[in-house]
């Protein structure tokens, strides 16, 4: 009876080891499967990244991108309308300050909004294919405002915009993305601001932008560069 005894606690303890064992295994398991999921999940993440659509914007003729400029400005027109603002499609202006090639700060990188060929377009993986800036006007235009046409960097915007009031600029790049920048009143928002020149000579470092443009959460703005894709993708099917 003793040794009967014996016998069942031994096969009862060898069943608790083999219990254990089994659920280390399948604990194992699982966690090795989560980690294989959360590593697929990252990898389709980057490749939706990398296959994003954009807009080459080499490949478009001088014609279409000035449609697509008027295009642009129609659709901030009417946004514009609708939200109380005044547009204009002089967001960017350098005058004398420089001769070599400006762009913006974006979270994907720099972003080239002048080409002067010094570095070139080849210096930079993005490049903007239309700017447009929206304020408050000092006569209360909304939509496009035929006062901003001639706009230089030194009267800039004082002429035209409540300066009490934000201003923001948007860029419409070839990245397939819009970007934007909101000056506060106590930024002093000029044609040049948010942007920089790049050194072209190479022996000064490069000057930096004073903002960094945001990826827009503008819906409308999101919503007419998916149209534009749409349009002008060059890419292969």
């Amino acid at each position: 009876m003793k040794r009967f005894l014996t016998y069942s606690a031994a096969v009862a303890s060898l069943s608790l080891i083999l219990t254990g064992c089994s659920g280390q295994s399948e604990t194992k398991t699982s966690d090795a499967n989560a980690q294989t999921t959360q590593h697929e999940s990252k990898q389709a993440s980057n490749n939706n990244d990398e296959t994003e659509i954009k807009i080459d914007k080499a490949k478009l003729s001088d014609k279409e991108h000035e449609k697509m400029k008027k295009e642009v400005l129609d659709w901030a027109d009417k946004y514009g309308k609708q939200q109380g603002l005044a547009v204009s499609n002089r967001y960017f202006g350098a005058g004398e300050i420089s001769s070599g090639d400006w762009y913006a700060m974006t979270p994907k990188g720099e972003l080239q909004v002048s080409n002067q060929g010094s570095p070139g377009p080849k210096a930079f993986d993005r490049h903007n294919l239309v700017g447009v800036v929206m304020y408050k006007a000092k006569d209360h235009t909304t939509g496009f405002d035929t006062k901003a046409k001639d706009l230089t960097n030194i009267e800039s915007y004082q002429n035209v915009a409540d300066l009490n009031q934000p201003v923001t600029k948007y860029l419409f790049a070839d990245d397939g993305k819009v970007y934007e920048y909101t000056f506060q009143p106590e930024e002093k928002v000029k044609l040049s601001s948010g942007f920089a020149p790049k050194d072209h000579n190479d022996k000064d470092p490069n000057l930096k932008p004073d903002h960094s443009f945001k990826i827009s959460d503008n819906s409308s703005a999101n919503q007419e560069m998916q149209r534009l894709i749409k349009e002008y993708n060059n890419q292969s099917k």
